[in-house]
């Protein structure tokens, strides 16, 4: 089981070091710029309970 997971794992990384080569992303800086387009472009994703109560958290100084 422990090795499946590794797998996908893996899978899901070199389909997003394919993608970054074949748009020809070869920079830091390119990745990071087509990561604030992409966010800005489909807007903020939904927080996570557990998100959401780190946050309350934090607000309330803890």
């Amino acid at each position: 089981m422990r090795t499946a997971r590794k797998q996908k794992k893996w899978d899901y990384a070199r389909g997003t070091l394919n993608n970054w080569i074949d748009e020809k992303l070869d920079t830091l800086e390119k990745i990071q710029a087509k990561d604030i387009d992409f966010k800005s472009r489909n807007g903020p994703l939904e927080e996570t309970e557990e998100e959401k109560i780190a946050r309350k958290i934090k607000e309330l100084g803890g």
